[in-house]
């Protein structure tokens, strides 16, 4: 399939793309604070 194509006849698919890399990185990085966050010892 022709990605030019299928954005151009559905243009809410890119946004749907750019959503789910954005949650994507958001989720990453939550997850990547949160383990750092439990290896850093207890003050």
């Amino acid at each position: 399939m022709d990605i030019e194509n299928f954005t151009r006849v559905h243009p809410i698919a890119y946004v749907h793309i750019a959503y789910a890399v954005v949650w994507g990185f958001h989720f990453g990085y939550a997850l990547w604070i949160a383990i750092q966050w439990r290896k850093t010892p207890k003050v």
